[in-house]
């Protein structure tokens, strides 16, 4: 039969439906770590607000705000680069942890 189709080929396009797979797994995680980041960010002065509040001056509103932009113009692509960029994100906003555990030291005195 002239139409039969090889174990070679029929290997290949098995293992090109499983990189594909493997590709939009990464692409719909990526997007969901691209989605929590962002939600995560959006309500995060106003969590800060309602359970410390005054604990944030102006100035740590526009450069939380300014840290907010800079993240939502990046964008990873890939699980692994979309988590880097929620490290870094993380890792900017160390200041409000550093401010909370300023506040706590003063609070025990």
């Amino acid at each position: 039969n002239h139409y039969a189709i090889s174990e070679e080929h029929l290997a290949s396009v098995k293992a090109l439906e499983e990189e594909f797979a493997a590709r939009e797994d990464d692409f719909r995680k990526a997007g969901e770590a691209r989605h929590a980041a962002e939600t995560y960010i959006d309500t995060f002065t106003s969590t800060i607000d309602k359970n410390f509040p005054g604990l944030l001056t102006s100035e740590d509103r526009n450069r939380i705000e300014e840290l907010a932009d800079e993240f939502f113009n990046k964008s990873g692509g890939s699980l692994e680069a979309e988590l880097a960029l929620k490290k870094e994100l993380l890792e900017s906003l160390g200041f409000v942890g550093e401010k909370l555990a300023e506040e706590q030291r003063l609070l025990k005195g």
